[in-house]
């Protein structure tokens, strides 16, 4: 489940290149690899025509993972008036129903579906097409069109899918992981900007911005009007993206942001799979099992021994492909839940990430208002959800990809963004003696019948309700090391040696 795209600027081959982009992305051996290449599309079982000589190219894109649960595959090739072009992608997207432009869909779709639909028309100029329609088009995505001009580069408005893109003097090139472009001698690697739509050729990167996230107008509701609100919004939400399915995953720590993801799905027909993580005796675990066992689904935990916490920084270093302690504890029980159902093949998962910057989850937001006002609230609120995607986002998609599922984190959509941020802020945090916040959300949680002991449950960071930063801080002494942050560079150092100098 990533992409990658590369262009020569010298007209030289690059046929190896995307190989080895590719194969450095794909994490289990069942997975498929293709791309495309001299306006064909080469799967992994033919590759020996490569190794042989016998196929080269000055530009490509390619995909590998798995087809998604309809059988549909990220890689699609249309023949246009101009050309034949090739698609990859990831992630998934709908349009809504009010677009007459589009076709109605009642369910989000593969986004190299979506992309297909969006061009078919072959008169149209691709580029004007896409960059005219990228902000109409909901979900999370990362796709890639090779034509004949360069590689057509977009990536959702919120960031949620990870794309990055470099260039050297030898080629330029996209992919949605960083060890990809390092793999193939590009240091300097940037994310790709979200909502950004880009003409990759072999004089670099030309950036549009079609899609920018803008604060929605302000509503004047009160508490119960918004809970409504918000509760028939991720209703409608989780039906999109969940389609017909009969099974869904959700990475479940027990707190109100997950539990409500799991209530909701489960009060809409789906058989709810919980999937928690943290080191032997944590916190986290123990609320998830009895929150768990109250809302009576299945639940699985994975209960990390002290003896292989070593190994899964390692694991999280190499996912996420950053040496920041805050991530890695962060990541750490993220990665665990996210292995666990991979194991059981349960390879689509809802997540709760983002409520806590779109509700005023974080202590921080109540201590401002004990030292300001809900202006410097709302500014704060703001700031912290236009930088979601370089702090937690990529992160978390990251190691979704490493262990091979897909990630759905629900409050991402932007019909609930939107929403989020059209609601009066003392909605959120009422005072700066408010010490639960969230309070729209716990109004919600209280209209589907949550029980009362989650909805009132304090937060507690996943670092510490996991025990992953006491664990890693504990390693990182063992290893002769002073704080955990020089530990975790060393791992990052360990870990990548040879991809950068």
């Amino acid at each position: 489940m990533a992409i990658a795209g590369i262009v020569s600027k010298k007209g030289e081959e690059i046929s190896s290149k995307i190989v080895d982009m590719l194969a450095i992305m794909t994490h289990t051996k069942n997975s498929i690899a293709a791309f495309s290449l001299n306006e064909e599309i080469i799967s992994k079982e033919t590759t020996k025509s490569l190794e042989q000589g016998n196929t080269k190219g000055l530009m490509s894109v390619g995909y590998c993972g798995y087809p998604n649960e309809k059988g549909e595959y990220s890689i699609k090739a249309l023949q246009r008036e101009d050309g034949r072009i090739f698609i990859v992608g990831e992630g998934r997207t709908y349009f809504d129903r009010s677009d007459n432009q589009l076709k109605d869909r009642n369910y989000a779709i593969s986004t190299v579906e979506t992309i297909a639909h969006v061009i078919e028309e072959e008169h149209i100029d691709l580029l004007k097409r896409l960059t005219n329609c990228l902000s109409r088009i909901n979900g999370f995505f990362s796709l890639a069109i090779l034509t004949k001009e360069g590689i057509i580069v977009s990536r959702d408005t919120i960031g949620v899918e990870p794309l990055y893109w470099g260039e050297n003097e030898d080629c330029c090139a996209i992919a949605s992981e960083r060890k990809a472009l390092w793999r193939i001698g590009i240091k300097d690697v940037k994310a790709f900007p979200p909502g950004n739509i880009s003409l990759v050729s072999k004089n670099g990167c030309i950036f549009s911005q079609p899609s920018i996230l803008k604060k929605s107008s302000r509503f004047n509701m009160n508490i119960d009007n918004a809970a409504q609100e918000l509760k028939s919004t991720l209703q409608r939400v989780i039906t999109t993206y969940l389609g017909e399915l009969d099974e869904i995953g959700v990475l479940f720590s027990g707190g109100i942001d997950s539990s409500l993801v799991a209530k909701m799905a489960g009060d809409l027909g789906l058989n709810v799979v919980l999937y928690t993580a943290g080191v032997e005796g944590s916190h986290d675990i123990d609320v998830a099992e009895k929150v768990a066992d109250e809302l009576g689904y299945d639940h699985y935990t994975n209960s990390i021994a002290f003896s292989s916490v070593e190994k899964y920084i390692s694991k999280v270093v190499y996912a996420i492909e950053e040496e920041r302690l805050m991530s890695v504890t962060v990541g750490f029980p993220l990665y665990a839940a996210a292995e666990l159902a991979s194991i059981q093949d349960n390879r689509l998962v809802l997540s709760g990430e983002g409520s806590d910057e779109l509700f005023g989850g974080y202590s921080k937001y109540q201590r401002i208002l004990q030292k300001s006002n809900y202006e410097r609230l709302d500014e704060e609120m703001w700031r912290d959800i236009l930088l979601m995607s370089e702090v937690n986002l990529q992160r978390d998609s990251a190691i979704a990809k490493a262990s091979n599922i897909e990630l759905l984190p629900i409050y991402m959509d932007m019909k609930v963004v939107d929403l989020a941020m059209s609601l009066p802020p003392q909605l959120k945090v009422v005072d700066g003696m408010d010490t639960l916040r969230k309070q729209v959300l716990r109004r919600t949680a209280k209209m589907v019948n949550l029980p009362d002991d989650v909805i009132y449950l304090p937060k507690k960071a996943a670092q510490y309700g996991s025990g992953s930063y006491k664990a890693i801080r504990t390693v990182a002494r063992i290893r002769g090391f002073k704080n955990p942050h020089d530990y975790i560079k060393a791992i990052f150092g360990e870990v990548f040696k040879g991809f950068i100098a």
